[in-house]
């Protein structure tokens, strides 16, 4: 089995400070070691990293430029006149669009937005401005995602008598724009540079409505996994909220985490948007991935009472299975046979035909994929190989087969499974 990652050797000096972590934090050696090589060195970044939370978001206003965007922003919601929001094409750039005219919408300011077409190409253009002002006068263009490299353009924007702002998260080039600009890589007192555009537009908008911001959270955490910014920091903090605002405000569970979340059967639609929206795929691409389920999760323990009152052991034997997979798995036994005092004992299981349960999982695998695609493709045998290599490394193989188990043993039965 090839290595996911190589292998961190630690000195003695450094396995002093692992242990001395993991007693701090209360958490496994192990978990310790993997945080340690990932700069999680002390107690105070190993809570800031494992228990992300809007209350370390950082000061919009720490940021520099803030002050002038906003007071600019004021200036033309006090005089009635109408803002420009010039995007990007990619889920950063549109989610940022989002987030700003919701935004300045709420503060009560007339907008518009503009994201342009890729064939346009990445930034702002000549053409594309012009048309924009030439249609709305708008007394302040605002970028997002985008304009830190677009110098000329914003001399254009000046010339037509509009003003402009730039606000963008990309590396900075030897020339800046000629304009207040708003960027977390620019030296100021903003400690964090690592937000991705949306992140930017989100704390514009918290700069402008305070914590009723956190509505976009949704939009924020979504361009930020999509614009593969590190997941550390305020992203960290912005990804978990915004992942909890997601499945609490719409019902639809992202697979983000290994916790349960509950999407209605009505949301499977969504759910299938949001698969093409992650993949750059339209909904009318034949080779697009589909979500496909026959199987539908609940919002609350009051609704499966209603739908599966025909099973009433439904919600206990739930809840006894949210217990088991809370408890310490453990595969060992002692020398009686017993399993070790305070863990929860994985049972084993033998096929039927008698073979070993490696080699018994990897014969299920393939005949569930001949069935499902016919001819197997080299890319769907390259991923098996790849799925199939985590499991049995891990020593899961005999979990997966119980799980199979269980679930043709209830739906024999009639017995709803998801």
């Amino acid at each position: 089995m090839k290595k996911i990652a190589e292998e961190c050797v630690f000195s003695e000096e450094q396995l002093q400070k692992i242990r001395a972590l993991a007693s701090a934090c209360g958490i496994r050696e192990l978990t310790a070691k993997i945080l340690f090589s990932r700069g999680v060195d002390t107690p105070e970044k190993a809570e800031r990293f494992l228990h992300p939370s809007e209350k370390n978001f950082l000061s919009p206003f720490l940021m520099r430029g803030m002050r002038e965007l906003t007071a600019a922003i004021s200036d033309v919601k006090n005089q009635g006149g109408t803002i420009a929001v010039f995007g990007d094409y990619d889920a950063d750039g549109i989610c940022a669009s989002s987030i700003l005219t919701a935004a300045l919408r709420k503060f009560g300011v007339h907008c518009v937005a503009h994201i342009p077409e890729r064939a346009e190409g990445y930034g702002m253009n000549a053409d594309a401005l012009g048309r924009l002002i030439d249609e709305y006068a708008p007394s302040l263009i605002v970028t997002v995602d985008c304009g830190i490299s677009n110098k000329e353009e914003v001399e254009y924007i000046k010339s037509r008598g509009v003003k402009v702002i730039v606000t963008d998260h990309h590396e900075l080039p030897d020339e800046l724009p000629d304009c207040t600009i708003v960027n977390p890589k620019l030296k100021d007192d903003y400690p964090y540079d690592n937000l991705c555009g949306a992140g930017v537009a989100f704390k514009i908008a918290c700069a402008l409505l305070g914590e009723k911001a956190y509505a976009f959270l949704d939009l924020a955490a979504v361009a930020t996994v999509a614009d593969s910014v590190p997941l550390v920091g305020e992203n960290r903090d912005i990804v978990y909220e915004g992942l909890k605002r997601i499945s609490r405000e719409t019902g639809i569970g992202l697979v983000a985490t290994n916790d349960v979340h509950y999407i209605r059967k009505d949301d499977w639609e969504m759910q299938d948007v949001l698969m093409c929206i992650q993949t750059k795929k339209t909904v009318d691409d034949p080779k697009r991935m589909k979500f496909e389920t026959q199987e539908f999760y609940l919002k609350s323990p009051q609704e499966m009472a209603e739908l599966f009152s025909y099973v009433p052991e439904a919600i206990s034997n739930t809840l006894v299975i949210a217990q088991k997979c809370a408890e310490e798995p453990c595969f060992d036994l002692k020398d009686n046979g017993d399993p070790i005092k305070d863990k929860s004992l994985i049972p084993g299981y033998t096929p039927e035909d008698g073979s070993d349960p490696k080699d018994y999982l990897t014969k299920l695998t393939w005949e569930g994929l001949e069935r499902r695609y016919g001819e197997i493709t080299e890319a769907v045998k390259k991923r098996a190989d790849y799925e199939l290599g985590i499991i049995l490394g891990m020593g899961f193989a005999e979990y997966y087969l119980i799980v199979m188990d269980f679930i043709q043993w209830s739906k024999k039965r009639g017995i709803p499974v998801g």
